[in-house]
């Protein structure tokens, strides 16, 4: 191996070890409520969080559309009134089928099209709930993954509103197949 490839490595497990810190200092601060997906800046200014992590991630839910509750607190809001699909991880022999739902999916969607750091998506798929993804490893993998697809294959799934499938494989490769939940 030579001393390039060493670097790549070394490099590309340093960012993956900072992200999953990240996520978990973020996800304390992030829920998803009554269809709401909040951050209460404060409150992770009161835990010692970092400022430019703070910012990034207010940023990031910013670009999306939402709208400010406070100075404090950023909200995005559902508009449609329901969400449709299911919520869950299945493991198969190739990898993993992740199901997220309608809204869910609409919110990914345009936290990564809105250019949102990695960090500031994995906190929020952490706020989801998704059962099979509350691990920050296993948010870390999933996260690179549907960055990889994009937005714009995340909202052409999720177009009939039935939420989405993202099915990639084990270690974090790429996924190779994000469908509609609609039979």
């Amino acid at each position: 191996m030579s001393q390039d490839e060493i670097y790549r490595i070394s490099s590309e497990v340093a960012q993956h070890n900072q992200l999953i810190q990240e996520i978990e200092w973020l996800s304390p601060h992030m829920k998803f409520e009554n269809g709401n997906l909040n951050f209460d800046a404060k409150k992770a200014r009161q835990s010692g969080l970092p400022e430019k992590l703070i910012n990034q991630t207010v940023s990031d839910l910013q670009k999306i559309k939402g709208h400010i509750q406070s100075s404090d607190s950023f909200s995005i809001m559902v508009v449609k009134p329901s969400c449709s699909g299911s919520n869950k991880t299945i493991s198969r022999w190739y990898g993993k089928d992740v199901y997220m739902d309608s809204c869910k999916a609409n919110k990914l969607s345009a936290l990564i099209g809105g250019g949102a750091t990695a960090a500031s998506v994995g906190a929020a798929i952490t706020a989801f709930a998704i059962p099979g993804l509350q691990v920050p490893a296993t948010i870390t993998s999933f996260v690179f993954a549907i960055m990889a697809i994009g937005s714009n294959a995340i909202s052409y799934a999720n177009a009939e509103g039935c939420g989405v499938i993202f099915r990639y494989t084990y270690g974090g490769s790429l996924p190779f197949w994000v469908s509609s939940q609609c039979g």
